[in-house]
């Protein structure tokens, strides 16, 4: 990852500044995402995540109408691997951040089109990483792949996403996206990013901690089909009322109000009969115990000798 901080401070969500609406367009149509329009920044020699960056204007991160393109696109190689957009141009540099799994059967597509991105700077990298799979299959290598589908990311984002705006003295601030759902990608392709990510994987990690101050809230965005599921819609409190309204009509008609108004009345005397039995029994002194003389003594103060013990069982 590119930074990592410490929470400091975790403050609610201030209600007046949280998203109301965020949106990730441009990424359904994956004719525009080609990967010629990608060029990859080869990590220094301590290593690094897998970055590509691009300055074509087809997708955006959309936040309350204010809309910023990608600006680049990257794989993490520290931990578990995770697909991350970056928008490096917006009024708070923001990066979206989805973990990958391998899928069980189909997938999304990724490591032929990464290959062919980072092929026209190093074509060694994916050759090196086929290397170390088990197989040791060089087709997975192929530079193969033009275009890249993203449809699996607003998919996922659909179905919400945490969204932590990270503030500090160090660095720019910046909002951090990370989507609950992880993608699937095919298991073969899985193996594969790995590699990758172990062939070009930072050789230490820094002990440095940056404490920052973060603001989280929940947030969800639409899917290609503009779509999202039911808890992310805002809740309707005026259909909670016309339902209410609707359910007093119904008890008013005539031939429900006798039986409505006969069982109001029935459980009021329920319960004027338990209050009516609680106050009794709370009202009701305790028997206090009889008190009972264990020993006593009788002394005569004119014969010094003459004491008398009486015990009582």
């Amino acid at each position: 990852r590119s930074l990592e901080v410490s929470p400091g401070a975790i403050p609610p969500p201030n209600l007046t500044r949280t998203a109301k609406n965020v949106q990730l367009a441009g990424v359904c149509d994956s004719s525009k995402l080609r990967a010629e329009s990608f060029a990859w920044q080869k990590p220094a020699i301590d290593g690094g995540d897998w970055i590509a960056s691009t300055d074509a204007q087809f997708a955006f991160l959309e936040v309350d109408g204010v809309p910023c393109e990608m600006t680049a696109l990257a794989l993490t190689t520290s931990g578990w691997p995770s697909l991350r957009l970056q928008f490096e141009d917006c009024p708070r540099k923001s990066a979206i951040e989805v973990p990958l799994v391998a899928a069980k059967a189909g997938g999304m597509k990724l490591v032929h089109w990464m290959c062919k991105v980072s092929d026209q700077v190093d074509p060694d990298v994916c050759a090196h990483a086929a290397a170390k799979l088990p197989s040791q299959d060089p087709t997975m290598a192929s530079p193969s792949q033009e275009s890249l589908d993203l449809a699996a990311v607003t998919e996922a984002a659909s179905r919400g996403a945490t969204r932590m705006q990270i503030y500090t003295d160090c660095y720019t601030n910046l909002d951090w996206y990370v989507i609950n759902t992880p993608i699937g990608i095919e298991a073969a392709e899985f193996e594969m990013l790995k590699a990758i990510a172990e062939v070009i994987k930072p050789s230490f990690r820094s002990a440095v901690h940056v404490k920052a101050s973060i603001v989280v809230e929940t947030v969800c965005m639409p899917n290609c089909g503009g779509l999202m599921i039911p808890e992310c819609y805002p809740r309707d409190y005026g259909q909670q009322g016309h339902e209410a309204q609707e359910l007093m009509d119904v008890l008013q008609r005539p031939e429900i109000a006798p039986w409505a108004q006969g069982i109001a009345i029935l459980l009021f005397l329920i319960g004027a009969a338990i209050g009516l039995l609680l106050i009794r029994v709370c009202l009701v002194p305790a028997k206090k115990p009889e008190r009972r003389i264990k020993s006593m003594v009788v002394s005569y103060r004119d014969v010094p000798d003459s004491n008398h013990a009486f015990f009582h069982r």
